[in-house]
């Protein structure tokens, strides 16, 4: 059995870091934002024992965007970044960008390719050791879509991904993602049912060889009470899963799960019921292979600021 031990209090910083995040097994965090056409990029050190972060760099991703919508945006322990994102203008398209973390703590960026023709909502996610990398994306921004997936391989030299080809998964939309080292993948999404507010987790493994997928079946996990919310969900080599999200749009709540993966790729949760983790109207995390989670807390509430939460799996 699993649990989080929660900081005394949230991290004291009040930079603004961004709502999109991502941490590697040495705690360097990677943080995005949108802001006046531009994504923005944040790059600090968490240090679990003293309960901190420091920021070490920030800068710019790409300008001259209108209407963008970043996605995700993945760090692996050799300091390569990835952002996915889509320009929700007459264009419709998406891209993603890849960069790698310098000595001198900034990062050097490659420019943005092109993922699609049409707008979608999705992540990319890469291993932290090995060049693997997947995205899974819905074609539409709402959950009457269907979702795909793509598995490639990283060329951290050239800052670019190697895709091989796309296949549908099935129905639904709002996709979300969690990949370790070991291949294993598990996917959270919403039904394809208008309005819905049910979630589904779909898992399994990736063949090294021909990078093929073998998904196990979808399961219901429960409902969100919160159609526009997204279900971040991480897994770690341990094969310990990790799902967070906001119970009501209005009365902000944070709740979280834990599930154990087999060796089939199949996800068996630990209890029928979440476990609260204090107020928040939305929520974004990321956990290193050492079970530090880094957790952000969104406020839907006027001139309440977002908060920066640590905590540990704990297993007993």
């Amino acid at each position: 059995m699993n649990f989080l031990v929660w900081a005394d209090q949230p991290l004291a910083d009040p930079f603004p870091y961004g709502n999109i995040l991502d941490m590697n097994d040495d705690h360097t965090a990677i943080f995005v934002r949108v802001e006046e056409g531009k994504i923005l990029w944040v790059l600090g050190k968490v240090v679990p024992e003293k309960n901190s972060i420091t920021m070490l760099s920030h800068g710019v991703v790409v300008e001259g965007l209108k209407k963008t919508s970043v996605h995700s945006v993945s760090i692996d322990n050799f300091g390569t970044v990835i952002v996915f994102y889509s320009e929700n203008s007459d264009s419709q398209k998406s891209h993603y960008i890849v960069g790698m973390v310098e000595v001198n703590r900034r990062i050097h960026w490659n420019k943005p390719l092109l993922f699609n023709d049409y707008s979608m909502a999705g992540q990319i996610r890469s291993a932290r050791r090995s060049p693997r990398t997947v995205a899974v994306w819905s074609e539409h921004m709402t959950a009457m879509s269907n979702i795909n997936a793509q598995v490639g391989d990283l060329d951290r030299s050239n800052l670019t991904i190697k895709w091989s080809s796309a296949n549908k998964v099935e129905g639904g939309g709002f996709p979300t993602l969690g990949l370790n080292n070991l291949d294993y993948l598990v996917q959270i999404h919403a039904t394809d049912f208008l309005f819905s507010d049910r979630w589904y987790c779909r898992s399994g493994r990736i063949d090294s060889q021909s990078h093929e997928i073998f998904w196990n079946e979808s399961e219901k996990i429960g409902k969100a009470r919160n159609y526009y919310t997204i279900h971040p969900v991480s897994l770690l080599d341990s094969q310990i899963v990790l799902e967070m999200h906001a119970q009501t749009k209005l009365g902000p709540d944070i709740w979280f799960r834990f599930g154990m993966m087999d060796g089939m790729g199949k996800v068996a949760w630990e209890t029928d019921e979440w476990s609260n983790g204090g107020p928040g109207g939305w929520v974004a995390f990321a956990c290193s292979n050492d079970g530090t989670v880094l957790v952000n807390k969104g406020s839907r509430m006027p001139f309440n600021p977002d908060s920066l939460w640590l905590a540990k799996i704990q297993s007993v």
